[in-house]
C-alpha cells in the first residue's frame, strides 16, 4: 500500500469511527508534503529506452531468436527502435520473443483467413471477431466487438473464426 493509499485509509477510517476528520490538519499536511514531493520528482522523457552509440541493445529476430548488437544509429537500428523492437538487456528480449513469435502468427492467420478484409472501427455496425488466450485454460478463444481493439487483429467473417481457433490452439499444442 502505497503512502497515499495508507494516507487515505486513515482519512476514511476516522470519519466512519467518528463521524469527522479528528486529525485533519494532520492529514493535509501529510497530502501537502505528498503533493510537493511528486512536484519534485522527475518524470522519464520517455518510457521507450533508446540505447547511445556504442552501446549494447538486445532485438527480437523475426524467427524468435534474440540478437545482441551495438548501436551505431544506422537506420537497421533507428528502423529497430522505431518499431519497438529495442531491449536494454537479453533477458527483456527473451521475455518478448514469445509475445512477438504469438502475435505474428495471430497476424498471418488472419490475413491468410481474409486478405482482403477492411476494419471500419468507426462502423459499429461492423461486427469483428477477435481472439485471445487464456492463460488459465491454456487456450485460444473469440470474442466478438463492434469498436474495440483488444491487441490481436480481428476477423471480419464469423465463419472464419473457428478455423482461426483450431489453428492457433494445434500450433500452442505444438510448441507447448
Amino acid at each position: 500500500m502505497t503512502n497515499d493509499e495508507k494516507l487515505l485509509e486513515r482519512a476514511r477510517n476516522a470519519w466512519e469511527e467518528n463521524g469527522h476528520f479528528p486529525d485533519l490538519g494532520e492529514s493535509i499536511t501529510g497530502l501537502f508534503d505528498r503533493f510537493e514531493q511528486m512536484m519534485n520528482t522527475k518524470e522519464p522523457t520517455s518510457i521507450v529506452w533508446a540505447p547511445e552509440k556504442g552501446e549494447e541493445y538486445h532485438y527480437v529476430a523475426g524467427n524468435g531468436q534474440v540478437c545482441r548488437c551495438l548501436w551505431d544509429d544506422y537506420s537497421i537500428d533507428r528502423y529497430r527502435l522505431k518499431h519497438h523492437n529495442v531491449y536494454k538487456t537479453y533477458e527483456q528480449a527473451e521475455k518478448a520473443a514469445p509475445h512477438q513469435t504469438r502475435y505474428s502468427m495471430v497476424l498471418q492467420a488472419v490475413f491468410n483467413l481474409e486478405p482482403n478484409q477492411n476494419i471500419y472501427w468507426n462502423d459499429r455496425s461492423q461486427i469483428k471477431y477477435e481472439v485471445w488466450f487464456d492463460h488459465g485454460d491454456g487456450l485460444w478463444k473469440s470474442c466478438q466487438n463492434r469498436a474495440v481493439e483488444y491487441g490481436y487483429p480481428p476477423l471480419t467473417d464469423q465463419k472464419n473464426v473457428q478455423p482461426l481457433l483450431d489453428y492457433l490452439n494445434r500450433k500452442e499444442k505444438e510448441n507447448g
